[in-house]
């Protein structure tokens, strides 16, 4: 654009200059030779003017646009770098996608070596503990606390991932889990041990774990998990101390009054009001005694006094007689300690056979 204005000036430039040499050669424009010598004179003026202004663009534009070419090249650089780097990361994603999956095969290996290990481990420890003499052994180690608080860590890792249906049985997952929670129901059949439960921090937080966990088992998968935590719970009542703690677990009541309603094996009934009975034979207080009946209303148990089942039937009195003796006042207490004794005919009466060996509440469980 800016040679085509050079052009078109010089031609007018040319033109006048033309029109001059014409006006002079003329007599009819002499008077105006002056007039046209200056605008001749003006003319070139425009024309130098407008050259310079059109050069100092000019000169500006080109600086501009070499230093937009200069940039454009260093842009262009930084672009095949990045591009360049781009697919150096991309080969080093690559190899870490790689990298990734083998280290997951890894160790969903070893998590799986860990779980048979520890279902093998647990099962053995299991059996063993069937034995008093072994469980006075395992506590007279300094290990027992620290295993109760592993145990209530696996469980709650267990619940939060099976919590809507469990694996079966036979998964070394279950085997492991269930295995724990029958060790520490057979700790809980021995006198020593139900007293190292309720003394130990660990213990009573793990019991604690139990009543929370009660209601949210999954049936029928997890009737065979809550079987063993309600006979744990049920051995560690028997303890005097162990019975005092579990009274005032209000999560424990309200778990027995789910589960009864929701439960529908004969079994799972049975052994919760077993656990109710125990909690109701030496009721300390009229606060336990509210809290009992509050959250297990007379009206859930009584009529079970018309259940067929004798062996029901009997446990239910049983329940209501406590419930009635509580409302006197009590003459004579249960002397202190394990209160087995004086409770010789509510335990070891279920004697149907266990899926893990063993028998009944208040016995011993082991391992298959």
């Amino acid at each position: 654009m800016l040679d085509e204005i050079i052009t078109a000036l010089s031609s007018i430039s040319s033109n006048l200059h033309g029109l001059f040499a014409d006006f002079t050669s003329s007599p009819a424009f002499v008077c105006l030779d002056s007039d046209l010598t200056r605008l001749q004179r003006e003319t070139e003026t425009l024309c130098k003017n407008t050259e310079f202004l059109i050069g100092s663009q000019l000169h500006g534009t080109h600086q501009a646009m070499t230093e937009l070419h200069s940039e454009l090249r260093y842009l262009r650089q930084k672009y095949e770098d990045l591009q360049n780097e781009w697919a150096s990361q991309q080969e080093h994603m690559g190899w870490m996608q790689a990298e990734i999956f083998k280290v997951r095969n890894q160790m969903q290996q070893q998590s799986q070596f860990c779980a048979s290990l520890g279902s093998i481990m647990g099962n053995l420890i299991w059996k063993a503990s069937r034995i008093p003499p072994v469980v006075d052994m395992l506590l007279s180690g300094n290990k027992v606390g620290d295993f109760l608080a592993i145990v209530n860590g696996s469980l709650i890792s267990f619940m939060e991932t099976y919590e809507s249906s469990m694996p079966g049985q036979c998964a070394d997952e279950s085997q492991f889990i269930m295995s724990m929670c029958g060790i520490v129901t057979n700790i809980a059949a021995a006198p020593a041990g139900r007293q190292f439960l309720v003394s130990n921090p660990n213990g009573r937080e793990l019991l604690e774990q139990f009543n929370r966990i009660l209601p949210v088992i999954p049936a029928p998968s997890g009737n065979c998990l809550k079987r063993l935590l309600l006979m744990a719970l049920y051995n560690t009542s028997i303890n005097q101390n162990g019975l005092k703690f579990l009274q005032q677990q209000t999560d424990l009541l309200s778990a027995i009054a789910h589960d009864f309603q929701t439960d529908t094996t004969y079994e799972l009934k049975l052994m919760e009001l077993r656990l109710l009975q125990s909690l109701t034979y030496d009721i300390p207080n009229g606060k336990v005694l509210r809290d009992i009946m509050k959250e297990v209303p007379l009206e859930l148990i009584q009529p079970l006094t018309q259940c067929p089942e004798p062996e029901m039937k009997n446990v239910v009195q049983e329940i209501l007689n406590n419930l009635g003796r509580a409302q006197t006042i009590h003459k004579t207490k249960p002397s202190q300690g394990d209160l087995q004794q004086s409770r010789t005919k509510y335990t070891g009466e279920c004697e149907e056979a266990s899926p893990f060996g063993g028998t009944g509440m208040n016995k011993t469980i082991g391992g298959r």
